[in-house]
């Protein structure tokens, strides 16, 4: 329905127009006086104004001129009533931008036919315009909702698809999935971003084959895509079931510039409504479960897809409240250093310590050294809780040597973003000088997990290490992807046996086989043998029967504070079996 403004301060002609012009299927707006006839034709943008010239205070010339410096009133058909006849007065009109004029008295039709004239001659006009403004308003939405790079609905759409499902009571089940490229960093350092973009479209396209009924594929995170399943949810199985053939298809090596490359795909699934029952929940569940099983502090680095449940809402929380002391931790002096001895095997003696960081909050007791290391590592204050580490336990080194004259050995553990930091040599050699400390008695643990991916970035750290006497051990050894390749361009000393592996041990002859394996490998590469976890004396036989030189674990003691270990040095206790 057009909309009318009259402007006129006669109210019988005013009425008059506006019961003509309702007669004709019209909205009408109307104004008695020309301030009040701004106000409306300004705020409620009508399709035509009919205007009288002589009105109180402000004129039909004025409103004419005010309404032609609105964006929105440039080119609103605009006529005239006068009861003037001059040429001249109707030509001020027309140059000020009026369409038409009525001269008083007119009649029905002749109001009717102008109204009419005008408002068809402004559609003639703006029809052009019309399809372009529709045009440039389709392209700007598929700019608004539209990824770039896949022409895939990006975030804000998908979020408008999920509502939009979820909305219709006929739809009582869903999944969303949020699909994770986790090596995405990786293949844009190795092989540039171009070529990754490549195989990203590739794997956009992979994804959509797999598109039915209802289903919603979504550009929804720089690493990733979101999915929203619509179909196979008979049951968890079915939707495992498909997960795992889209799996199988999207992780098969991709060919791109003659080159075979693999994506690393991590998935997480929330089920409507088990997960949550509106999209916020759903998303939100669904990112918290992809992160989660892409992050090797909570999952098996195997593990390529999960389901979000309550319970892993509650170990999400209690990461976060992990992760929330950790980056307060060192300003509120909350940290403590433990040390585990490192004992060898045949004298039964105690030759090094390992420096485990712990809590002195009670809740977070319990919280092992190595899973607050690797939240850490993500914290920004990892490099200052690095360095204390460093600096407290070669202090304390420091000490015990000069109560016991004993030449222990410290192994203490570094992050892997503390050995690519451009200070890091500096820093160790600042802390050895402070305690006058022979850097041979130092030793830096490194994760096999770090060494897999960046190698290159540690090689320059290690070698002017090494130069200067620091020894490095490799822990988790076995655990991870355990690709030998590495162990002959690290000057490593040590390799640890991981603890999970020694639990093996007496079980079945596998692990046996296993553990014989390592120690004959490290021999011959010329390496020494640390046991971890070492809890019975069927262990350590074992261990001593196969040339395994040290070991750590309860069987000798727990990890330790500083007057326990005082003690312990104190008495000379011995492992004895």
């Amino acid at each position: 329905m057009k909309t009318i403004l009259v402007i006129e301060d006669d109210p019988a002609i005013r009425n008059n127009i506006a019961l003509i012009l309702k007669s004709q299927g019209f909205a009408i707006l109307q104004a008695e006086d020309g301030l009040t006839g701004i106000q409306l034709a300004i705020g409620s943008c009508p399709d035509l104004v009919v205007c009288d010239i002589m009105l109180p205070g402000v004129s039909g010339y004025e409103i004419l001129e005010r309404l032609r410096q609105e964006p929105a009133g440039m080119v609103t058909p605009f006529i005239f009533l006068t009861a003037l006849a001059d040429r001249s007065d109707m030509r001020q009109g027309m140059n000020l931008g009026a369409d038409d004029y009525l001269t008083k008295p007119f009649t029905t039709q002749e109001l009717i036919g102008a109204v009419k004239a005008r408002l068809q001659k402004q559609q003639e006009l703006t029809e052009p315009y019309r399809n372009e403004i529709k045009k440039a308003t389709e392209k700007l939405r598929l700019m608004v909702y539209t990824d770039v790079l896949t022409n895939l609905p990006n975030r804000v759409l998908f979020w408008k698809n999920i509502e939009e499902y979820l909305i219709n009571p006929e739809n009582n089940a869903c999944a969303l999935l949020i699909i994770k490229v986790a090596n995405l960093e990786n293949l844009v350092q190795a092989l540039g971003q171009s070529t990754a973009d490549l195989l990203f479209q590739s794997l956009a396209r992979s994804l959509q084959s797999y598109l039915q009924d209802a289903d919603v594929l979504s550009r929804c995170r720089p690493d990733g895509f979101g999915f929203l399943l619509t179909h196979d949810l008979e049951s968890r199985t079915a939707i495992e079931e498909w997960v795992k053939t889209l799996l199988d298809e999207c992780t098969q090596p991709h060919l791109i510039a003659e080159e075979s490359i693999a994506f690393d795909i991590k998935i997480g699934i929330a089920q409507y409504p088990l997960a949550g029952t509106n999209t916020p929940e759903l998303v939100s569940a669904a990112e918290k479960i992809v992160e989660q099983i892409s992050d090797p502090v909570n999952t098996d680095d195997a593990l390529s897809y999960a389901f979000y449940s309550p319970a892993d809402h509650d170990g999400l929380i209690r990461k976060e409240e992990i992760r929330s002391f950790v980056s307060q931790a060192l300003e509120r002096d909350e940290f403590v250093l433990y040390y585990q001895p490192i004992v060898n095997t045949i004298t039964g003696r105690v030759v090094g310590l390992e420096a485990l960081l712990r809590s002195t909050v009670p809740k977070f007791h319990q919280v092992s050294p190595r899973e607050l290391l690797k939240i850490a590592e993500k914290c920004p204050q990892m490099l200052a809780i690095d360095n204390w580490i460093l600096y407290t336990a070669l202090r304390q080194l420091k000490e015990w040597h000069n109560d016991f004259l004993t030449p222990l050995k410290l192994t203490i553990n570094l992050s892997g973003r503390q050995l690519r930091e451009i200070h890091c040599i500096d820093t160790i050699k600042d802390a050895l000088f402070q305690t006058n400390l022979d850097p041979s008695l130092l030793t830096i643990d490194v994760r096999e997990a770090d060494l897999t991916t960046n190698l290159d970035d540690f090689l320059p750290t290690f070698e002017a290490l090494s130069n200067i006497g620091i020894q490095f051990s490799l822990e988790e050894f076995g655990t991870g992807f355990s690709s030998l390749t590495y162990l002959n361009r690290l000057p490593l000393h040590y390799l640890k046996i991981d603890e999970s592996i020694i639990q093996g041990l007496t079980r079945d002859s596998n692990g046996e086989a296993i553990v014989k394996a390592m120690i004959a490998m490290s021999q011959s590469l010329k390496l020494k043998v640390i046991a971890e976890g070492v809890e019975t004396e069927e262990q350590l036989k074992f261990l001593r029967k196969h040339g395994c030189p040290l070991m750590q674990g309860f069987l000798y003691s727990e990890p330790l504070a500083v007057s326990g270990i005082q003690e312990l040095l104190e008495n000379d206790r011995r492992l004895t079996l």
